[in-house]
């Protein structure tokens, strides 16, 4: 495990994780991107904390009629997690990647209208506290 994967995750990233499970995809992204701009440029947690922020970008732009966007943020969120697997700070990265492809099959094959069946959406277990 990389030594930023070895440390407990921060106050911000646990709220952000509980905006992300409870559809509050806009407050999650504004959290996240706090959290990730106070970092120094080179710190590579930064990268976790914007994969988070890439599900949750694509799922607003999802909910506000804007499918092709959701299509556009969910790879490069697999992209960013990826390296993270299985786990980083607490946070179960396996599930958010599987997540994430579930949401993607799902906005490929079904009607831009159809709602986001509830057990695509995420629901990451939050990691204890720093």
């Amino acid at each position: 495990m990389n030594k930023p994967c070895a440390q407990s995750a921060p106050d911000l990233l646990i709220k952000a994780l509980d905006e992300l499970n409870t559809s509050l995809w806009f407050e999650c992204h504004e959290t996240l991107e706090s959290l990730w701009k106070s970092l120094p440029k080179d710190a590579p947690e930064r990268d976790l904390y914007k994969g988070i922020l890439m599900i949750a970008v694509g799922l607003y732009h999802n909910g506000r009629g804007h499918r092709l966007g959701a299509l556009r943020k969910l790879p490069r969120a697999v992209e960013l997690l990826a390296p993270f697997a299985p786990a980083c700070q607490g946070v179960d990265v396996s599930k958010l990647l599987a997540c994430c492809g579930r949401l993607l099959v799902f906005f490929a094959n079904a009607a831009p209208s159809a709602p986001i069946p509830p057990q695509l959406l995420p629901d990451i277990p939050l990691p204890d506290p720093a």
